[in-house]
């Protein structure tokens, strides 16, 4: 059987019926020990806790280690969970990677158009397109009428046409744009005239349009 040795031998009062020193100090050594089998379960307040600064969490910051729990602020609980800044910021000018859900897409206006949360846009007027078609043959000092169709129509047929012609052969140079006969929203007609009088040849008609 063993006794504990830094009990106070009695008497624990004085004379006068107080504490006596050696018992004072007794239980300030012993309160001084409380183990943590000695603290039941669920019996610390956050009262009881060491007070915090404001916006900060209790954890352990990332790359500190294994010790004891620290007070971490905003940054470091960001860095800890592994966040990129949209998360915390939602602005879209912090979004560096990944694809932003069609229901986030907000209504594009003027030419193009959409509706709130949708990725389908609308053509509202085809502002500038261009296209190219053969001539075909065109004889010996003649003039044929060339006809291009837009790959998409005009709103209507206030636009501007350049057209310009360019022949099969490199070395030669016979065919030209005459005029422009008529144009629609969806079609331009160009004649094209040969000025080879000594025979036919082929070239492909190149037009530009341009919207009003």
């Amino acid at each position: 059987m063993s006794y504990r040795t830094d009990l106070p031998r009695e008497p624990w009062v004085d004379a006068e019926g107080k504490p006596t020193r050696e018992f004072r100090n007794f239980l300030q050594k012993t309160l001084a020990r409380v183990r943590t089998g000695d603290i039941a379960e669920d019996s610390i307040t956050n009262a009881l806790l060491a007070s915090m600064a404001q916006a900060t969490i209790k954890g352990r910051a990332s790359g500190a280690g294994t010790g004891n729990p620290t007070d971490l602020s905003a940054a470091q609980v960001i860095t800890l969970l592994g966040l990129a800044a949209i998360a915390t910021s939602g602005s879209a000018s912090d979004l560096s990677a990944g694809t932003v859900p069609a229901a986030r897409m907000p209504a594009h206006t003027g030419d193009v158009t959409s509706s709130a949360g949708s990725v389908a846009l609308t053509l509202a007027k085809t502002k500038v397109q261009g296209g190219r078609v053969t001539t075909g043959a065109i004889g010996a000092s003649a003039s044929v009428q060339v006809t291009l169709t837009w790959g998409t129509a005009f709103a209507d047929a206030n636009y501007s046409v350049t057209a310009s012609v360019v022949e099969s052969t490199a070395t030669t140079s016979t065919l030209r744009v005459h005029h422009i006969v008529s144009q629609s929203a969806a079609q331009v007609v160009v004649l094209v005239t040969n000025d080879d009088a000594g025979g036919a040849h082929t070239g492909t008609l190149h037009c530009i349009g341009v919207h009003d």
